[in-house]
């Protein structure tokens, strides 16, 4: 699917239902072996320095961007908290999205993305759960 052009020019809210397993340690009440399942076998977002994962390894945050035809590539990643992280494109100095998952399931049942753009670049941000193999 291909993003619209600067999409994240202003705010970027979406929920995601709470339909993913609990965090070990958490009640668990569908899924009862998950809390001896290894971390992360329930959530494997392997970070590397194009994937952000966010809120306990459960969400994958990546985008790319593109200037033009020939001036396009993938967002470098910074994870500032374990529901927080920033993307850049040209420089680690200058920040182009932020972005933070929340756990809102006690409130609403979703899980709550926010994310603010701070660039005129083109970028398509992709935000999904993390799948269980």
């Amino acid at each position: 699917m291909r993003c619209p052009r600067s999409a994240l020019s202003v705010l970027y809210a979406a929920v995601i239902l709470c339909v993913l397993p609990p965090v070990p340690g958490e009640a668990v009440a569908k899924l009862p072996d998950a809390m001896a399942a290894p971390a992360d076998a329930l959530f494997p977002c392997v970070p590397d320095s194009a994937t952000l994962c966010l809120n306990h390894q459960r969400f994958q945050v990546t985008a790319n961007f593109a200037v033009s035809s020939t001036d396009a590539g993938e967002a470098q990643v910074v994870r500032l908290t374990d529901d927080t992280g920033y993307l850049w494109f040209f420089s680690s100095d200058n920040i182009e999205i932020v972005v933070k998952v929340l756990d809102g399931c006690a409130i609403n049942g979703h899980y709550w993305v926010f994310a603010g753009g701070l660039t005129n670049v083109d970028e398509c941000l992709r935000v999904g759960a993390a799948s269980r193999g």
